[in-house]
């Protein structure tokens, strides 16, 4: 059984997720978004007595105490991210690995250590504040003289977001009446998003962005 588990994400060379977060066995969650996510800052919250039992089976599945990481020569780049896992269990024993996504690994290795990341992860429900998904609105001003101002097409995770957006990128002030916009849902957007965004000042046509 575990203590505590702790999974980091270090920034690279370009716009990697940049993260921490921490559960105790008690199912308290601690999350840290530092750079590239969608939620910058501290978050708290409980995962349930039946995800920790999860958290336990992969634990168990993955063996730390068997696990060895070991690079193959001149296999590594010094540009990609790594995750960081440390694992205390209730019987003191502590366990981190340090995996970088430019070392060489083997194919066992590397899916292994991937697998392992990504059920943590999906076991946390991290993935809405880091890069939950984000669709394309197209954003058109209805209030007075509504012909003055172009439609938009905005990438956001809402209806609200879409409009607050548009409507800031248009008056560049907060007040908001969101009877004045028209919002129509294109699709969704690129899944590296972690921001809204205008992403075009005029959309051609219903499917213009797809």
């Amino acid at each position: 059984m575990f203590k505590r588990l702790r999974l980091a994400r270090t920034p690279c060379g370009g716009h990697c997720p940049v993260y921490e977060v921490e559960v105790q066995h008690s199912g308290e969650v601690k999350y840290c978004g530092r750079d590239f996510v969608t939620e910058i800052g501290e978050r708290q919250w409980r995962i349930s007595a039946q995800k920790v039992r999860q958290l336990e089976e992969l634990i168990e599945w993955f063996d730390f105490r068997g696990f060895r990481y070991d690079p193959q020569p001149d296999g590594s780049a010094t540009d990609f991210s790594s995750c960081i896992i440390s694992v205390e269990l209730l019987d003191g024993a502590t366990h981190e690995i340090h995996h970088n996504y430019g070392h060489g690994l083997s194919e066992d290795v590397a899916g292994r250590l991937n697998r392992f990341e990504h059920r943590v992860e999906s076991i946390l429900g991290i993935q809405r504040y880091v890069r939950p998904p984000f669709y394309r609105y197209r954003v058109a001003y209805c209030g007075e003289k509504p012909t003055l101002y172009p439609e938009l097409v905005v990438v956001a995770r809402n209806v609200q977001e879409a409009v607050q957006v548009a409507h800031m990128h248009t008056f560049h002030e907060q007040s908001l009446v969101r009877q004045e916009w028209r919002v129509d849902k294109l699709g969704r957007a690129r899944q590296d998003c972690y921001q809204p965004y205008v992403a075009a000042p005029k959309a051609l046509g219903p499917w213009a962005m797809g």
